[in-house]
């Protein structure tokens, strides 16, 4: 994916589809780009690299957030009782955390990247 493509999350009401597609591209990317660090055995694949395979990281924590905006945003939509109030206080503070520890997750990710271990 190109950098240029990353801003259309802008783009209202197609920004909440397409961030689910940014995410799952950077979490495959950031897979193979580990992978390709950890390419050193005879056969191909080190013992560290074969138990990666398959795993995607950062996928459900960026999903997760994409999923509670998604829902926060519906709020929008509904008559704001004090219940649903409440629901989307938490549904608001669950985005946030989310979306906090997916950028840690991303952080500690470049820094495995740029930084691998022999």
């Amino acid at each position: 994916m190109s950098p240029g493509l990353v801003w259309l999350q802008f783009i209202p009401v197609f920004g909440q589809v397409w961030q689910f597609i940014v995410v799952s591209r950077i979490a495959g990317s950031a897979a193979r780009e580990r992978l390709t660090f950890q390419d050193d055995s005879i056969v191909g694949l080190s013992h560290p690299a074969a138990a990666t395979i398959g795993k995607r990281p950062t996928l459900v924590m960026g999903i997760t957030y994409c999923t509670l905006e998604v829902i926060n945003l519906l709020f929008l939509f509904t008559t704001l009782t004090d219940t649903t109030q409440t629901i989307q206080g938490v549904v608001a503070l669950a985005q946030m955390t989310c979306w906090i520890i997916y950028w840690v997750q991303l952080g500690r990710l470049k820094i495995q990247l740029t930084h691998p271990m022999p």
